[in-house]
């Protein structure tokens, strides 16, 4: 998602608010927005009321081996492989490499599709077999 001038400035004014609110407890702050952060709002509510663990990545950032390892929930050790096999894009600054945001989503689909067919596989013929 990238934000609007809209957006952009209705973010802006509810930071503000809560800095301003912030130290009081529980406040009820009212502000005006428009439809897109509105929608980025709920989306984020909705998210964090599943009560599932969250993480914003912010998407033109570029992330170590280490941020990318949590991102993904694997080691860093195999990060490395991933990055030493080709399976995902980096680029060195220095001697450290660095992922740009939207390769280690993309891989990160990748992956999860990859999962979600092969258990929707062994579920099938999981279900083959009872019927023999």
């Amino acid at each position: 998602m990238i934000p609007s001038q809209e957006g952009v400035k209705s973010a802006s004014e509810l930071l503000q608010a809560l800095q301003r609110n912030g130290k009081r407890g529980q406040a009820k702050i009212e502000f005006e927005t428009n439809a897109e952060f509105r929608d980025a709002l709920r989306i984020f509510a909705e998210m964090y009321a599943s009560g599932a663990p969250l993480k914003i990545i912010e998407e033109t950032r570029e992330y170590s081996p280490n941020e990318a390892a949590e991102i993904l929930r694997v080691s860093r050790l195999y990060v490395n492989k991933l990055l030493d096999q080709g399976e995902i894009p980096y680029r060195k600054v220095g001697t450290h490499r660095r992922i740009e945001a939207r390769d280690l989503l993309k891989y990160k689909a990748d992956a999860d599709r990859k999962s979600k067919e092969a258990f929707e596989e062994h579920a099938r013929l999981g279900q083959r077999l009872e019927h023999e």
